[in-house]
């Protein structure tokens, strides 16, 4: 998952080079540290908001999963969230799948037509 090219900052490698990075960076390399681990994992896209708000663009945030247990849990390294905060995370895209490298169980939602709105408890 690392960046690659000249001058690009960003991906696993970067972030475990220089100890920093923003929410991918943090996400790419949980990832590749629990696969390299032998544990399914993924990236997750979404937006993080913390009670019922409007979603706005600040808001978008990537983070990762892995599956243990029967059921994919939640690990947010960059804000030191593991196995917890289920209910501020709204994933709207699976980052990275291969599909054959991780169980396709998730709960997700979908919906149809041009307006979404959810209430968070």
């Amino acid at each position: 998952m690392q960046g690659g090219g000249a001058g690009i900052r960003c991906g696993d490698v970067y972030g475990l080079e220089q100890r920093r990075g923003d929410c991918t960076e943090y996400m790419q390399l949980f990832v590749a540290l629990a696969r390299a681990n032998g544990i399914p994992s993924r990236g997750m896209a979404g937006y993080l908001v913390e009670r019922d708000a409007v979603i706005r663009a600040e808001a978008f945030h990537n983070w990762a999963e892995f599956y243990a247990d029967g059921g994919w849990r939640i690990a947010d390294p960059q804000r030191g969230r593991f196995d917890t905060g289920y209910g501020a995370y709204i994933a709207t895209r699976i980052l990275g799948v291969d599909s054959g490298a991780i169980p396709s169980s998730a709960n997700r939602f979908c919906t149809l037509g041009d307006r979404v709105r959810v209430k968070m408890r």
